[in-house]
């Protein structure tokens, strides 16, 4: 699974948009835009866009950062929180 990952990201799609690192404007757009709290969307000290949606956070605003995130090539982002508790 992780090979079959390393190609696609590797691979040169025509269409895939490039990294980009969005403005605190432009998160702040995005969250208005799908009706989320803007502390939802932040930039960790590497540079990483951290997606950290409440726990009652409802599945069409999450989406809907998603998508926009994803149009503007926003990467590289991961989800903080939420984590399974250890066993």
């Amino acid at each position: 699974m992780l090979v079959v990952a390393a190609l696609l990201a590797a691979s040169d799609f025509p269409n895939r948009p490039k990294l980009a690192h969005l403005s605190n404007r432009e998160l702040a757009a995005i969250s208005g835009q799908c009706h989320a709290p803007r502390n939802w969307l932040r930039y960790s000290s590497t540079g990483e866009l951290h997606i950290r949606p409440s726990r009652t956070a409802k599945y069409q605003q999450v989406d809907c950062i998603l998508k926009k995130l994803k149009l503007r090539g926003a990467q590289p982002m991961g989800f903080v929180g939420n984590e399974l508790p250890s066993r």
